[in-house]
């Protein structure tokens, strides 16, 4: 009997052991958290992120998708990557936190996605820029994705003026509440409002604006497309999301599991600038197919807005972020397109 209650107490601990084991060896799930709706191109590219990263650390890292702002905004997700609650973010910076990253989608800086793909190349001399300060809030940014450039859209026929890059006009637009972005519709003649994203198709519904300031065909198509009738593809800037991650985590992977995260972060970035120019053109035909106007401009005309953006942005922002900061950060955009 004696022998029994041994045996029993040893099976006991044998089976505590190996639960505990197999409870502390259990690959980490991060979290990766991103502003696109669920059917968006970005969920679908994300999800085979996801899949390259559990294989190439053969399960070691796992990764659980959170679209559609389900734990927050990118402002409010990028101090829980911080602290280490959120792993990772696919988004844009909170400027709140730091002035500097104002610069992240310098308007401007390149008219081209080829352009694009030199600049926000890891290693580049503009992503070394950011990541000093993406570093003070301890994250680390592992690739630079493509959203698109940005275009204007209108409730209803705008004045012939909108093609003319310096001319005053009346209309409304809705502009986030980011200073670079509020510069570029400044600079094109328009009144900004700056609107929260939940309020913008009520707005464009009941005339309290008359149009938006930067969205790409997709965005639009996904979101808009029933608020708006004209949409004007004038590129205004390269817009980026950044896929970044908490400091500490990444320190904490192994040589190779590190190295297998940053090679499925490169794939990710270069298939999704391979994708985007497809996708431009693809969803301004959806856009077309669903009733909306897309006006036409030449290559001509993209370049006059380009240069004024530039002029009138660049001149502001230089004044709001000091010219030490900011000629840093144009020189570094410099170097990155040589």
């Amino acid at each position: 009997m004696k022998k029994r209650t041994i045996f029993t107490a040893l099976m006991v601990l044998c089976l505590s052991t190996f639960i505990f084991v197999g409870i502390s060896f259990a690959a980490p799930v991060l979290k990766i958290a991103h502003p696109r709706p669920l059917q968006s191109e970005t969920q679908t590219e994300l999800e085979a992120f996801v899949e390259d990263v559990e294989k190439g650390t053969e399960g070691r890292v796992k990764c659980k998708i959170y679209g559609a702002n389900q734990l927050g905004s990118p402002e409010q997700v990028m101090e829980n990557v911080g602290m280490g609650t959120v792993e990772m973010l696919l988004g844009w910076p909170n400027t709140t936190l730091d002035k500097r990253f104002e610069v992240y989608c310098l308007p401007g800086a390149v008219g081209t996605y080829e352009e694009g793909r030199k600049l926000y190349k890891q290693g580049s001399p503009f992503i070394k820029l950011l990541n000093d300060v993406y570093g003070k809030f301890d994250q680390v940014i592992i690739a630079a994705y493509p959203s698109g450039f940005q275009y204007s859209s209108f409730k209803n026929e705008p004045p012939k003026s909108v093609y003319d890059p310096y001319a005053k006009k009346n209309m409304k637009i809705r502009q986030a509440s980011l200073k670079y972005l509020v510069y570029i519709t400044d600079g094109l003649g328009y009144t900004t409002s700056v609107l929260p994203w939940g309020e913008i198709f009520t707005a464009l519904q009941t005339g309290i604006i008359d149009g938006l300031g930067s969205f790409s065909a997709e965005s639009t198509y996904l979101t808009l497309r029933d608020a708006i009738k004209y949409t004007l593809p004038i590129s205004t800037y390269l817009d980026v999301f950044f896929l970044t991650i908490n400091k500490e985590v990444l320190d904490g992977f192994s040589d190779a599991d590190r190295a297998a995260v940053a090679k499925a972060a490169a794939r990710f970035q270069e298939k999704r600038f391979d994708r985007v120019v497809a996708s431009d053109k693809e969803y301004l035909e959806k856009l077309s197919k669903h009733g909306v106007t897309v006006m036409p401009v030449t290559e001509e005309q993209k370049k006059a807005f380009q240069k004024r953006i530039k002029e009138y942005v660049w001149l502001h922002l230089r004044k709001d972020l000091g010219a030490d900061f900011f000629d840093k950060a144009t020189k570094a955009v410099e170097d990155s397109l040589k």
